[in-house]
């Protein structure tokens, strides 16, 4: 049975507002099992083709599912539920903990504050991981992403700072985004 983070709202129920989808995908059984929680990737570009915005929640078959950068955040920072906080004309934020509010605009996106790609600070190479070669201190205590740049498995993004942008960039900017609160 899929693992699904604990919801809560206050004010009304935001499924009216927030994106629906019809099905997904789960993880890989492996990656299923091991995990503490799964969170949805899920972005769509503005009208004019550009990623500006990530929904934090999304609706799949009646359930309510945190985007992937929230759910990191819930899982790392104590497995508590998260929270839509909405009123009549839509959602206002989602609340994780005090340090975690994240204003969103009513459909329930809140949007990216992106920042140049640096790969030297960002990136590890799968290679190192595989062979076991990664500084451990490199990541420890760290949010890791993993994620791919190759353009023919087609996770390439339009963004405002990068009209190819690699789609896990855009997960690593929301979450800059939410931690900072740029």
């Amino acid at each position: 049975k899929l693992r699904k983070a604990p919801f809560a709202r206050k004010g009304p129920d935001p499924r009216p507002f927030i994106p629906t989808l019809q099905s997904m995908i789960r993880p890989v059984a492996e990656l299923e099992r091991a995990t503490k929680g799964v969170g949805m990737i899920t972005v769509w570009p503005d009208s004019d083709g550009v990623v500006r915005r990530v929904p934090m929640m999304l609706e799949v078959q009646k359930s309510v599912f945190p985007a992937l950068s929230l759910e990191m955040l819930r899982v790392g920072f104590g497995n508590r539920p998260f929270f839509a906080v909405s009123n009549k004309d839509g959602v206002k934020e989602v609340i994780l903990t005090k340090q975690f509010r994240i204003p969103t605009d009513k459909n329930g996106n809140t949007w990216v504050y992106f920042t140049a790609v640096n790969p030297e600070k960002r990136y590890v190479s799968a290679k190192d991981v595989i062979n076991g070669t990664v500084d451990k201190e490199r990541v420890a205590g760290k949010l890791i992403l993993v994620g791919t740049s190759a353009t023919g498995l087609k996770d390439i993004r339009n963004t405002p700072i990068d009209p190819a942008l690699p789609g896990v960039e855009v997960h690593a900017n929301i979450l800059e985004t939410i931690i900072t609160k740029t």
